[in-house]
C-alpha cells in the first residue's frame, strides 16, 4: 500500500488532518517510520525505502506537527481514557468532544478549502451548556478547546 502523502498527492495539510484526527479518537496512535519527515512512495516496495538519516532531507515543519500531536495527547488524559462524544457534524467540518473526569476537550475539523464558523458547548457543563463560536481560517484546518476555557485555543495549524 503507498504511503499516505502519496495517497494524497503529497498534501501535507491532509496529513496533518489525519494526525489530528488518529491523535484524539481512542485507540493507540501509530506513525510509519519516516511519515513524520514527509518520506513518500508509492506501491510495495517503495513504500518501504530505506529512512533518510540526512537531516537536511527531512520536511521539520511536518516533525513538529508530529511531536505536536504527541504532546497534546501526553498532556491531555481526555484524550487517553475519554469518551468520545459527537456534537458537530456538517459538509467537511466536524467535531467531538473527549471527556475524562472533570476535563472535556473539543477537537475539530475543516477539511474545506473555504473559511467555516460553528458553535461548539465550550463550558462548564451544566443543563445548558454555553456555545461559542470556532472560526475556521484558510489556513487553520483544524483545533482543539478545552471545555473550561473562555476561548477557543488551536494547537497547531493544519
Amino acid at each position: 500500500m503507498p504511503r499516505f502523502l502519496s495517497c494524497v498527492s503529497g498534501d501535507k495539510s491532509a496529513l496533518k488532518l489525519a494526525w489530528l484526527f488518529m491523535f484524539t479518537i481512542p485507540g493507540a496512535p501509530c506513525i510509519y517510520y519516516g511519515d513524520e519527515i514527509g518520506v513518500d512512495g508509492g506501491h510495495d516496495p517503495e513504500c518501504r525505502k530505506a529512512f533518510p538519516w540526512d537531516e537536511d532531507k527531512w520536511d521539520k515543519s511536518l516533525l513538529d506537527y508530529a511531536k505536536a500531536c504527541t504532546s497534546l495527547r501526553t498532556e491531555n488524559v481526555a484524550l487517553r481514557r475519554g469518551d468520545l462524544k459527537r456534537v458537530y457534524a456538517e459538509g467537511e467540518v466536524m467535531a467531538y468532544s473527549r471527556t475524562h473526569k472533570n476535563d472535556t476537550l473539543f477537537i475539530a475539523f475543516n477539511a474545506s478549502k473555504e473559511e467555516k464558523v460553528i458553535e461548539l458547548p465550550i463550558g462548564k457543563k451544566a443543563a445548558h451548556p454555553v456555545w461559542r463560536p470556532l472560526h475556521f481560517r484558510k489556513q487553520n484546518h483544524n483545533s482543539a478547546a478545552r471545555g473550561n476555557c473562555d476561548k477557543v485555543e488551536r494547537t497547531r495549524s493544519g
